[in-house]
């Protein structure tokens, strides 16, 4: 059987940067609440605090993918390798909505990657700006390689 080997890039905040949607330009009106920021706009970023692994942190986020992304079978078999790029917001309450594949992979892996991203539903601590809850777009970029 062929082994996989999942990274999830902790260097996480690092990639904010170079993926992060760019959000709508509503410095006109800070108060907006459509408004939707990027990691870097905020003062603190979500936090993935499903209660199993709030012991990894920041980190908690990278252990429950690993721990729940499977790979697809037809991947495997064709020695699928690299990374996608999949985006959602998380609204003020901790919501998600609005999953996008930014940097499609493969078909297969880029479903299930949505799968698991979906799964974290419920499990958010929200962006915070000034002291109050703002929705953020945030983008996580996954790396698969068979072998």
């Amino acid at each position: 059987m062929k082994k996989v080997v999942l990274s999830m890039g902790m260097v996480l905040a690092l990639s904010f940067a170079s993926h992060a949607q760019q959000a709508p330009d509503n410095s006109s009106n800070p108060q907006d609440s459509t408004r939707i920021y990027t990691v870097e706009e905020v003062d603190q970023a979500p936090l993935f605090s499903a209660p199993k692994y709030a012991k990894y942190g920041e980190g908690a986020i990278h252990r429950f993918l690993a721990n729940s992304f499977r790979i697809p079978p037809v991947a495997q078999r064709h020695g699928v390798n690299g990374e996608g790029v999949y985006s959602f917001v998380i609204d003020a309450q901790g919501n998600l909505s609005d999953f996008k594949i930014i940097k499609s992979l493969d078909p297969s892996v880029d479903a299930e990657a949505l799968r698991v991203l979906k799964l974290t539903k419920g499990h958010w601590k929200p962006a915070m700006k000034g002291g109050s809850a703002v929705p953020v777009a945030y983008t996580y970029p996954y790396r698969i390689r068979t072998m």
